[in-house]
């Protein structure tokens, strides 16, 4: 009953607030509907929405200080409960929570006036902590290597130690960029606790001593890495086997927090070349202009190669066709790499929304949502 009387509240209150900001309508109904559901428990139906909520939202968590109606709703979504709901559930997989921690970490860090802010605060470092040190490291169960928490992993891809005859069983992947990524945040929010402090400067070394450059200060993490993975099929026979550009889309928030949690400036000039460099990767290799139609479209690959990603994965028997993998670019990371020409691409796709929205029914059956989200 008290669960039920805190979502009618904070939905009533969030509603009327937002009659003053029509431009984040949509966007507030939707983080309504969200909340809605994961204050009421995660289940098979809904277990997908952790994991799509922060990919959407997270660049409007970022500029919730300019729309007060939205930054309310964030404060209502990000409770005790929910975070409960999400680090207890049993269908979501840790890569999901990881997900979710991320988030509610870079809340934390970018407002302190949550009236559950310390109780937040000592759950999600908990939680950090516990993935970080304690619980089992592998991401597949067929690695060589048993680690005990994701610090040891990294530190055994760092030293180069063998892990089983499969190129991807070495791989930095999501669930150590998204925890380090929560780490790092941590470690801006509490400063004195070391255990964060060691995540980021892990971040930092994974990033140091697992980039190779290239041609124009343009770069790569762990190149050729996935070429053993069946996600990768399309490419395996490709010299150089290259991240896809949808997983990759997270980069540009971690290089923006750990040039905010860096304190040395060699760590801030080196940070800020990876950040460089990716924007020129992303705009000559996987930005297509066509000067006819004066559309864009989008590459699949980090390296330009526009083959077919992720065939037979699932339910997607042909996998994403090429230029198909480009979903990514409609929530908007990009733009924290803060390059002038990404800027200018984005406010061309606001312009041409409506072309854009028409060549794909994901976006079209939520035009105003992905519109009001393009904008920001």
């Amino acid at each position: 009953m008290e669960s039920f009387k805190r979502i009618f509240v904070a939905i009533v209150l969030c509603a009327f607030s937002s009659l003053k900001a029509n431009d984040v309508n949509a966007l507030i109904n939707t983080l309504q509907q969200y909340h809605t559901q994961l204050e009421n428990g995660i289940t098979s139906q809904n277990k997908n929405i952790p994991y799509t909520m922060v990919h959407q939202f997270y660049i409007p968590l970022l500029k919730s200080e300019q729309y007060p109606e939205l930054k309310k709703c964030f404060d209502d979504l990000v409770n005790m409960n929910v975070l409960k709901n999400i680090s207890q559930s049993a269908v979501l997989s840790d890569l999901d929570k990881q997900v979710f921690y991320f988030f509610v970490a870079e809340y934390l860090r970018l407002y302190s006036d949550n009236k559950e802010y310390n109780q937040l605060l000592i759950l999600i470092g908990e939680k950090i902590k516990e993935n970080w040190l304690y619980k089992p490291g592998k991401v597949w169960s067929a690695e060589y290597l048993t680690t005990k928490g994701k610090k040891e992993r990294i530190e055994n891809i760092l030293n180069n130690k063998f892990n089983g005859d499969k190129s991807y069983y070495n791989a930095i992947t999501d669930n150590e960029l998204f925890l380090m990524a929560s780490g790092t945040s941590l470690s801006i929010s509490d400063k004195k606790d070391q255990d964060f402090r060691d995540i980021r400067d892990t971040f930092y070394k994974v990033l140091k001593n697992l980039v190779v450059f290239q041609d124009m200060d343009q770069w790569a993490l762990q190149p050729n890495i996935w070429k053993d993975h069946p996600d990768y099929v399309s490419v395996r026979n490709n010299s150089t086997v290259d991240w896809d550009v949808s997983h990759f889309s997270r980069v540009p928030a971690y290089l923006n927090l750990l040039e905010v949690s860096m304190i040395s400036p060699d760590e801030k000039q080196y940070v800020k070349r990876l950040r460089t460099g990716l924007a020129s990767k992303f705009l000559s290799k996987v930005v297509q202009y066509n000067t006819k139609t004066k559309l864009y479209s989008f590459n699949n690959y980090m390296n330009g190669v526009n083959v077919s990603y992720r065939v037979n994965y699932k339910s997607k028997s042909g996998g994403y066709a090429p230029g198909g993998n480009y979903m990514h670019i409609f929530y908007g990371w990009w733009k924290l790499l803060n390059n002038e020409s990404i800027t200018t691409m984005y406010q061309s796709l606001l312009i041409n929304f409506d072309k854009y929205s028409a060549q794909n029914e994901q976006i079209n059956v939520r035009k105003e949502f992905y519109r009001e989200l393009l904008s920001l």
